[in-house]
């Protein structure tokens, strides 16, 4: 059975999507991304969350307020992916908490594995973003243990068009910083910069040194 939703339309995001398309390069080498950028924000495009429980379970009234009735993790329906959603308490998911990127894995960190524990942070851990991962998946949030770092097309799917300051889905993921979030992608040609995502207006991605702190948030793969 398909869990409890809100759909929500998404209008008014095609200019913006548009921009960003121009930015992304040769069609060629992003088919996918672009083809993921019309699905969400193209006419007549919707997102369609469902809020989460402590267990990973679908909220009973959906149209919950967070401070009443608080939520732990956003699954979007539409990409299949399930999202951290921040808090306001000080403890290991505020929102206000930053991590410097750092991959040491040689495979994956475009030639430069960039900075431990660089951020400002709590929940006694090194903040940086593997250390970060790795605590969350050690929490188990919303009852599993496969949380990762997002690619910038992944953080690129939660931007919402319409809002700015923060550029999202307020009503789904409260306690989001106007700010540029880190992603899993470093940038091979520059090793020691790695891709963000920006939520103040959400037009681009763009690259930063990994010595520099930004917030995160965590996905993970939807059953």
């Amino acid at each position: 059975m398909k869990p409890a939703s809100q759909t929500v339309a998404r209008s008014g995001g095609t200019i913006a999507a548009g921009l960003v398309l121009m930015m992304l390069g040769p069609a060629s080498a992003h088919a996918d991304e672009a083809e993921l950028l019309r699905a969400i924000s193209g006419p007549g495009a919707s997102v369609d969350y469902t809020k989460l429980d402590d267990a990973g379970q679908p909220l009973e009234d959906q149209g919950a307020i967070y401070t009443i009735e608080p939520w732990t993790c956003v699954r979007d329906n539409v990409t299949e992916l399930v999202w951290e959603v921040k808090t306001i308490d000080g403890g290991l998911r505020d929102q206000g908490h930053t991590y410097t990127w750092y991959n040491p894995d040689p495979q994956a960190n475009g030639g430069a594995p960039g900075m431990r524990d660089g951020g400002e942070c709590g929940g006694g851990i090194a903040c940086d973003t593997q250390a970060y991962v790795a605590a969350v998946n050690e929490q188990g949030l919303c009852g599993y243990s496969d949380w990762r770092m997002p690619t910038r097309d992944e953080l690129r799917s939660i931007v919402d068009y319409r809002a700015s300051f923060p550029a999202i889905d307020g009503d789904h993921f409260p306690n989001t910083m106007a700010l540029s979030y880190w992603s899993a992608d470093p940038n091979p040609t520059y090793p020691a910069y790695a891709w963000h995502t920006d939520f103040r207006f959400g037009l681009a991605n763009y690259y930063y040194f990994k010595n520099g702190p930004k917030p995160v948030r965590l996905v993970r793969d939807a059953d």
